[in-house]
Formats: C-alpha cells, sequence, structure tokens
C-alpha cells in the first residue's frame, strides 16, 4: 500500500535536504564523484534543440556542495561548484566571482584559477581581493595582496606568474610555495597618472603584449581622471630586455568602454567616440584604423576561430536596426573575421535569440569552433508567475556554445539557476568565461538563494554568488 507525506512532513523534508547540502552533506542531488568521460559527454539535450526548457529543481534549493559534481537534469553536462559564500560571519567570503566574460581565469597548466573574495576578514573589517583557487576542488592556494581593479593577467607558458598594473605601473608576481607571492616593478608609466585595461582585457594570445589605457588627472576641482590614450605594450623578453611602449591612439574627449587584444589586431569599443556615438573600431598594433565594426558597443569577446582566423564575435541585441553590419543578422551573435574584414551571422535557428535576454560572450584564444554565451532574464521569469511579459522563453538563464562557421549549431551546456535579487543589478549575472581552447566553462550563480521557499538560502550577501564549473 503506497503512503503520502503529509504537507508539513514533505515541507521539514525539503528544508533538511537542502541544509544536509548546504552543509556539505552528500544528497542524491550532490554526487561527491566526478562524474566519468564517457557520462559528461553523453549528456541528454545538449545537441541542437531550440525548445523553452524550463528546469524541473528551478524552485527548489539544489545547491551542490563545494566540490561536488552533478549533472544537469536537462542537458547533462557535469557542474562542479568550486567556492562556498554561503557560511556568515568574519573570515568568511560574501561572494565569490570568476569576474569577467573576457578574462581566461586559468593559469598555463589549468592547475589553478583566480577569483575575487568579497567579504570580510578575521577582524569582521571589509575585504575584497583577488585569490587563487585550486582548478579541481577550489581549495584557497593564494590570498594575494592585490584587487580585481588591479586586472590580473596570467602568463602565457609560467602557471606560477601573474602581471598586474597598479597605480601607473605594470608589474610582475611570482607565485611561491606555502600561499607566498613576490612582485617586482616592470614599467613606470610617468606620463600617466593611472593605466587600465579597462576591466575586459587580457594578454594577447602569443603571450607577448597587453592592451593598456593611460589616464591623466584632469584640472577640475574634483580632479578626477579621463582616458587619453590607448596603446600596446610589448613586455620584456630577451631580445627586448626593456619592454617597448607602442604609437599612441588620442582618445581625449571619448568614453572608452572596452579595449581587447589579439596577436595582431586590437579592438576597442566606445560608448561615444570624440562626440560622434558609440561605435566599435578595429585597429592594428601601432593604432592605425583599418575599418570601422559598427556604431555600438555591446557585449563581445576576441579569440581564434578552428580556421586559426583571428576573429571577434558580439551580439546584435543593441545595434541600430540601420547599421550595414547588422542588418541581415538581427537577433544573431555575429563574427567578424579581423583580418579579412568579412562578417558571418550565427544564427541560432528558429526561434533565434529574443534580446530581452542579456548576454556575455567568450571566445577561446585557441583554435576552436565554438564561441561560448549566457543568458541571463532581467525580468526573472518563474513558473510560479504568469506574467504574460515576463515568461521562460527560449535559451533563458542557459550556459551555450554555437559553432562559429555559420552552421548553424547550438549546445546547450547547462542552466545556471542565477537570479536577481534586491538592489543587486550585476553581481548575479553569470558571466560565462573559458580557459584558452574552450574546455572549461566558469560561471557564477547566487541559484536564487535568496528565493528559496525554505530556510536554505542561510542568510546570504545582498549580492551573494559562487564559481561553477562546466566541462563541455
Amino acid at each position: 500500500m503506497s503512503r503520502k507525506l503529509s504537507v508539513s512532513k514533505l515541507g521539514l523534508l525539503v528544508v533538511l535536504t537542502c541544509l544536509a547540502r548546504m552543509s556539505g552533506m552528500p544528497t542524491d542531488n550532490s554526487n561527491a564523484r566526478e562524474i566519468s568521460q564517457y557520462d559528461r559527454v553523453k549528456g541528454g539535450r545538449s545537441g541542437q534543440d531550440n525548445a523553452a526548457h524550463l528546469p524541473p529543481d528551478y524552485p527548489n534549493c539544489l545547491t551542490p556542495r563545494k566540490g561536488a559534481t552533478r549533472r544537469d537534469p536537462i542537458y547533462g553536462r557535469a557542474i562542479k561548484r568550486l567556492t562556498d559564500s554561503t557560511k556568515p560571519g568574519p573570515g568568511e567570503p560574501q561572494s565569490m566571482t570568476a569576474e569577467y566574460a573576457t578574462q581566461n581565469h586559468f593559469n598555463a597548466d589549468e592547475t589553478a584559477i583566480f577569483v575575487t573574495y568579497s567579504g570580510h576578514d578575521a577582524q569582521g573589517f571589509n575585504k575584497s581581493v583577488v585569490q587563487i583557487l585550486d582548478a579541481g576542488s577550489g581549495d584557497l592556494l593564494y590570498d594575494l595582496p592585490i584587487a580585481i581593479n588591479n586586472e590580473p593577467m596570467w602568463d602565457r607558458s609560467d602557471p606560477n606568474v601573474l602581471y598586474f598594473h597598479a597605480g601607473n605601473a605594470l608589474r610582475k608576481m611570482v607565485l611561491g610555495p606555502e600561499g607566498t607571492s613576490t612582485n617586482s616593478l616592470i614599467h613606470t608609466f610617468v606620463e600617466y597618472t593611472s593605466i587600465s585595461s579597462t576591466g575586459e582585457s587580457d594578454i594577447s594570445p602569443d603571450g607577448k603584449k597587453i592592451i593598456f589605457v593611460g589616464r591623466v588627472r584632469t584640472r577640475e576641482k574634483r580632479a578626477r581622471e579621463r582616458d587619453r590614450d590607448v596603446f600596446v605594450y610589448t613586455l620584456p623578453d630577451r631580445a627586448n630586455p626593456e619592454g617597448k611602449k607602442g604609437p599612441v591612439l588620442d582618445i581625449a574627449g571619448s568614453a572608452l568602454d572596452k579595449a581587447q587584444i589579439t596577436n595582431h589586431f586590437v579592438v576597442l569599443g566606445f560608448n561615444d567616440f570624440r562626440c560622434m556615438g558609440a561605435r566599435t573600431s578595429l585597429y592594428d598594433h601601432k593604432m592605425n584604423l583599418l575599418w570601422e565594426m559598427g556604431r555600438y558597443s555591446g557585449h563581445g569577446d576576441a579569440g581564434m576561430d578552428s580556421e586559426r582566423n583571428e576573429v571577434y564575435y558580439t551580439s546584435s541585441a543593441d545595434a541600430p536596426v540601420d547599421d550595414r553590419n547588422y542588418q541581415h543578422c538581427v537577433n544573431s551573435i555575429l563574427k567578424f573575421d579581423l583580418a579579412h574584414g568579412s562578417v558571418t551571422c550565427l544564427e541560432t535557428g528558429d526561434p533565434a535569440f529574443d534580446w530581452s535576454l542579456a548576454n556575455h560572450i567568450a571566445a577561446p584564444d585557441q583554435p576552436s569552433p565554438w564561441v561560448y554565451v549566457s543568458t541571463h532574464a532581467p525580468c526573472d521569469p518563474d513558473p510560479g508567475r504568469t506574467d504574460p511579459s515576463c515568461q521562460w522563453k527560449p535559451y533563458t538563464n542557459e550556459i551555450l556554445r554555437i559553432r562559429s562557421d555559420g552552421s548553424g549549431k547550438i549546445e546547450r551546456l547547462a542552466h545556471h539557476h542565477s537570479r536577481p535579487h534586491g538592489k543587486d543589478s550585476y553581481a548575479w549575472q553569470p558571466r560565462v568565461s573559458v580557459n584558452r581552447d574552450g574546455t572549461k566553462v566558469l560561471f557564477n550563480s547566487n541559484y536564487g538563494l535568496h528565493h528559496k521557499r525554505t530556510s536554505c538560502h542561510c542568510k546570504v550577501s545582498e549580492e551573494y554568488t559562487d564559481v561553477y564549473l562546466v566541462i563541455p
């Protein structure tokens, strides 16, 4: 004879299960073992599928414990939780994030990643630093004396070396034994008060060059800084022990949004370029203008396709309807071949992307047939609501990848489960990022813990988020 649980007992069971998951106890949905390579690739609906799929566990508490791997219930991919920011108190993080989609967070041998720690130190004071974690377990390796605004970038060949800027100086950090590190000066740009890579750049794929924006202090009463020059800096090597600053592009009076570098090109995105409006433009390393890519600056990333072409991917979400590069690529991801000046429309089939979904884009900088996209829905669709303006549409709140050859093939990897909450308008965004060849994918998620109908949210912070790994 079958038995039915009462509502009160069922609610208690859900709460106890949630608390078990959050405290690290294994449960049916937080398997401690790794998924085998066969199971990982086998998946479920990871192929060409363009229907709307609502994750069956969306309203519930299914956060895997730190270090545990579980399978996405719809797409079958292995997802591993690398960090845990749910434990309140001094010395504990309130948020851990892989900062931005266009950055490579993995070191040269992919044994470690850098993340942003936000929370309090042991004395209860605010703390926001860069930490180095073991890429497999998420365990802390280094607590670095820099913040994410110092824009760390991994050396391409030495797994123990990072570069970062502080003020107007470029510095080199070497990771030592037992959590120690040392840093040394590479170059001081005395002509600027500070330098930046706009928070969206990385070292060039060949490991030789970094794109910088030089800033100067204005003469206004508040003495604010403004962008003045953009230039490519070649790192020191045996042939050039002093390093080299390349020619500059004067961008005074412009609002620079992003700067990205490949082995041969620089992509600059402006919210306003010399009072002529927004645009995305391509330059060579001597800062000569090659061509205008579009009259807007949206999310995008530079990388390399399977034919070894240097490319730039962006979405058509915010493009003017009369822009010639976007007219034939409505609701799509676009691929710009930087050397040849061609544009390929990476369509997703029928239906196409609905740009009420926001997105981030990540591109491998080694030869790869894929570009990676995360979507997030600011309107926060919920199975418990029937608001017609906020429905669960195809590709909602997903991590996916699209073939870069224009074939329209798409693979949907996972739901990220992150949801907007309160005044937080940024931390909850998943911001997918990939390693050099696209074989490992990171994303951030608050797993909707602020919305859970049980006590398993553990009073997480307003900007709570943790870092997860997907292995495509």
